[in-house]
């Protein structure tokens, strides 16, 4: 009997220089075919290949091979169900995005959609009412992010939570989103301590293009002299347990020759592209002010439209690879619920120190993000907006998506409220792209 296969819907591809690339979403396995005569080079997902035609004992163990790693299936074969994860992380699991300044930061960002002038901060009271939500909620791990504003503006409350964490027997792991400039020697081993292993530190190109856009409120304050220092404080620490998300908010000015040059020679002498505790993610500056109800005029100019956005990050992700640099975006796209947006799972809150509860960092003003309390009984009280965010917006669509295991549907609540219908991902219109950088990602990783 003849074995009829095709290419399955979790395997993208792409052609480059005569050679074919493969990605499987399913499994993560990635594959370069050199030769032009290769069989492969003839499939997509309408063709089909009958593996008794090869008679090649070279091209009929390739054959085998993509068999076994699932980038071949048999014709006959129905939809793969394994292969969509559920969609809500398990309950088992609390994340926490815990504002301890509130919306206070040391910087006036171009760019930031958030309101400074909320400056209430957390104290050991509010740290026992956390405790109180946390045991209510009898899960067995939590995810604590400490988010602002600038979360370490109120270290104190991170020391203090996390001995109350550890004193009550709560497993937990913790990170921090910060801007970096308050991130001393001292600073860092009181994070480490408190259990803070993660971080995600801006610095948004060269030093001209930094201090025009991540402004600081002290004139005794260098922005970008002080984030490059907190890089360094990691880079030099003794603890292999740490990673950092080294974020690039960024635009054309950013990728123009010279002062991409001098950015890279900067990082190269803070972080050897060979340190794996750091991944470089390059993000466009969208238009969040706008999203959070607030006027965009004096940020537009700093905006990276939409026309040039997937160039200039494409420009940074190559330029930085091919540093010898990791990327955290092909991570985040091929992690199961990578790119599902943590506020569409129904045990993910925003907590500010009023203890309202939000979804979205994004749209902390919004009123539609506001989801409810937490009682001082440490009792969680949901509002009507709540079912908005953790609805599924999913349709059939979904079913057959190679990119259903990192979205779930779920990329982006908000839009999906706003537009009442499921809003794909922007790379599922960039296959040649994505699949190109992830096959080449995966091939760095397997010859660390």
């Amino acid at each position: 009997m003849t074995s009829i296969y095709k290419i399955p819907y979790w395997v993208t591809k792409t052609k480059t220089k005569n050679q074919l690339f493969l990605f499987n979403w399913k499994n993560n396995k990635s594959v370069i075919i050199y030769d032009e005569n290769h069989p492969a080079n003839t499939l997509s997902e309408q063709k089909i290949i009958q593996r008794e035609n090869f008679y090649s004992e070279e091209y009929l163990s390739d054959i085998d091979w993509l068999i076994e790693s699932s980038f071949l299936q048999l014709e006959s074969e129905k939809k793969e169900e394994n292969f969509t994860p559920k969609k809500k992380i398990s309950q088992q699991e609390l994340h926490l995005i815990i504002l301890p300044a509130g919306e206070a930061c040391n910087l006036n960002c171009v760019y930031c959609y958030e309101n400074h002038n909320y400056k209430k901060r957390m104290n050991d009271s509010d740290s026992d009412r956390l405790i109180s939500f946390i045991k209510k909620q009898g899960s067995e791990l939590v995810n604590i992010e400490y988010f602002g504003g600038e979360p370490m503006l109120n270290m104190k409350f991170i020391e203090d939570f996390s001995k109350k964490l550890t004193k009550n027997k709560i497993k937990y792991h913790a990170g921090i989103t910060t801007n970096g400039t308050l991130l001393s020697k001292q600073n860092l081993e009181k994070l480490h301590k408190s259990g803070v292993k993660s971080f995600q530190i801006t610095i948004d190109g060269a030093r001209n293009l930094h201090n025009k856009l991540r402004i600081s409120n002290s004139k005794n304050l260098n922005s970008y002299e002080s984030v490059c220092n907190a890089l360094k404080n990691i880079q030099q620490s003794c603890h292999s347990d740490i990673n950092c998300v080294v974020r690039i908010n960024s635009n054309k000015e950013t990728i123009q020759k010279e002062n991409l040059s001098t950015f890279i020679k900067d990082i190269k002498n803070i972080i050897p592209p060979d340190d794996h505790r750091f991944l470089i993610f390059p993000k466009p500056i969208g238009d969040y002010l706008s999203a959070n109800l607030k006027d965009n005029s004096k940020a537009q100019s700093t905006y990276c439209d939409k026309s040039s956005a997937n160039e200039v990050t494409e420009i940074l992700e190559k330029a930085f690879f091919n540093q010898g640099y990791l990327l955290a975006d092909p991570i985040m796209l091929t992690k199961n619920k990578g790119y599902a947006c943590y506020a569409g799972n129904e045990n993910s809150f925003i907590i500010n120190p009023d203890f309202y509860i939000y979804k979205c960092t994004v749209a902390l003003d919004d009123p539609i993000n506001n989801v409810g309390k937490i009682l001082e009984d440490g009792s969680l009280s949901i509002n009507e907006n709540f079912h908005l965010w953790t609805k599924d917006y999913s349709n059939e669509s979904c079913g057959d998506c190679f990119a259903n295991k990192t979205c779930t549907g779920n990329s982006c609540p908000l839009i999906n409220i706003k537009l009442n219908e499921k809003k794909c991902p922007p790379f599922k219109n960039q296959i040649d792209s994505t699949t190109f950088k992830l096959v080449k990602f995966y091939e760095r990783v397997s010859n660390a």
